[in-house]
């Protein structure tokens, strides 16, 4: 089985790639750079020994088509203006399952122009699928306070009383660990917990160490 990661260079993707690999599956990185040297500083020079890197672009299908090429699972990363198109290529190319990065928004009802058309394409195409609905990440602070600090050290908010629950983007399941189950399964066997630790088995990343962790990222 091969399993083709979309955006594989970015803030979540790099995660997917990594875990998959780690787990023993057969990998295939997407990216618009021609090869992982090019990558962001912020991150990894290079993806796992063992994991294909392949160039292509979600803003241009035919480059996705390529890259699909014998591939079984896409773990897509959402790109609007084009979904239809990428998912049309995903099931001539014979993919079985696609597992979208979509967002929190969606169930709030506060998104019907980004996510929202991906997971419609998707569900439209008759694969079988899954839909990633995450809150925010720590790591988006990085567009939105990087520049400020710095050009003047100093952060500008508009509400600066704000709280959050921003989360690393490395804090979920692996990818493979979780056994597939319908939402009604879900809904019997799941319960609401308090805080990450009991949902995941270990403490919580705070967004302070998160800072320190990446504090190179906003000099």
């Amino acid at each position: 089985m091969t399993i083709l990661v979309t955006g594989a260079t970015g803030q979540v993707g790099r995660h997917v790639v990594a875990q998959l690999a780690a787990a023993g599956e057969r990998v295939r990185a997407m990216t618009r750079a021609a090869m992982p040297a090019a990558m962001p500083a912020a991150m990894p020079a290079a993806v796992p020994a063992g994991v294909e890197v392949v160039r292509g672009d979600l803003l241009k299908p035919e480059s996705v088509a390529a890259a699909l090429s014998g591939v079984d699972r896409l773990y897509l990363f959402p790109e609007p203006r084009t979904a239809t198109e990428v998912v049309d290529a995903a099931v001539r190319a014979g993919v079985r399952r696609v597992v979208t990065l979509s967002s929190g928004a969606v169930s709030a009802g506060l998104d019907d122009d980004f996510q929202l058309p991906v997971e419609r394409a998707v569900e439209a195409s008759g694969l079988e699928w899954t839909h990633l609905r995450p809150g925010e990440f720590a790591s988006n602070t990085l567009k939105l306070f990087g520049p400020p600090i710095r050009a003047s050290r100093a952060v500008r908010y508009c509400n600066p009383d704000w709280r959050g629950l921003p989360i690393h983007e490395a804090e979920a399941y692996s990818p493979t660990s979780v056994p597939e189950l319908t939402v009604e399964e879900w809904d019997a066997m799941l319960r609401p917990l308090p805080t990450v630790e009991e949902v995941t088995g270990r403490p919580a990343r705070t967004y302070a160490r998160w800072v320190r962790d990446n504090v190179e990222e906003f000099r």
